[in-house]
C-alpha cells in the first residue's frame, strides 16, 4: 500500500501532521479541500454527481447540499454506492435525462462530474453535457482530464467543455492537485449559469 505524510491531511479526522496515511485517503482529503476552496462556502438544496462510482465523493456533496443524488452506469458500483450512501438517492445512469429534466426529482441546482467524462467517447460525453446544460442546475463543477490522451482517458481542452455548456459561464479553473507538491493533467472547471 502506498503511504504519504503530506501536511495537507493534518487535522482531518484526527490525522496528525507526521502520521503515515494511505495515499488514497490523503488524495480524497486533498480533493475535498480543493473543492471546498473552489466552491467558497456555497450551499445547495439539491446536488448530483454524475458518474458517482462507488460513491466516494457523495459524503462531500452531503456537506454542501441538503439532498444528494448519484448517477452510475456500472451495476456493481451503483449497488455499492447505494449501500455506502443510504441517505443519497442513487440512480442508474440511463435514467439521467428523466431524473434531471423530469418531475421525478426536485430541481438539482449543483452538478458534479469527477473524472467520469474523460472515460467516455466524445459523442457520449457530449450527450451527458447536453443533459446537464438543459437541467435546472445553477452551478456545475467538472473535474476532468484536460491534457493528453491515454488508453482509457480522453484529455479534452477546457474550451471543449465550455463550448458544450452554452448556458453557463466558466467562472473558475484550477489544476487538480493530487498531493500538495504536484498537480495532475486534469482541471477543476466551475461553471455558473448565465
Amino acid at each position: 500500500m502506498k503511504y504519504t505524510t503530506k501536511n495537507v491531511v493534518a487535522g482531518f479526522h484526527g490525522i496528525k501532521k507526521k502520521e503515515l496515511v494511505p495515499y488514497s485517503i490523503a488524495r480524497t482529503v486533498i480533493e475535498y479541500a480543493q473543492m471546498r476552496e473552489i466552491l467558497a462556502g456555497k450551499h445547495f438544496n439539491y446536488a448530483a454527481e454524475i458518474g458517482c462510482g462507488y460513491g466516494r465523493l457523495l459524503p462531500f456533496l452531503a456537506e454542501i447540499a441538503t439532498d444528494v443524488h448519484g448517477f452510475e452506469r456500472d451495476a456493481t458500483l451503483w449497488s455499492t454506492a447505494a449501500r455506502l450512501n443510504p441517505t443519497a438517492g442513487i440512480w442508474k445512469l440511463e435514467h439521467l435525462r428523466d431524473r434531471l429534466l423530469d418531475v421525478y426529482m426536485p430541481p438539482v441546482n449543483f452538478i458534479l462530474t469527477f473524472t467520469f467524462l474523460q472515460h467516455l467517447e466524445n459523442d457520449h460525453a457530449e450527450e451527458i453535457l447536453s443533459v446537464i446544460s438543459q437541467s435546472p442546475a445553477q452551478t456545475i463543477l467538472l473535474c476532468e482530464q484536460t491534457e493528453g490522451n491515454s488508453r482509457h482517458c480522453h484529455g479534452r481542452l477546457i474550451e471543449w467543455y465550455a463550448s458544450r455548456l452554452p448556458n453557463f459561464t466558466l467562472a473558475k479553473i484550477e489544476p487538480r492537485r493530487v498531493d500538495p507538491a504536484s498537480v495532475s493533467n486534469a482541471h477543476y472547471m466551475l461553471f455558473e449559469r448565465k
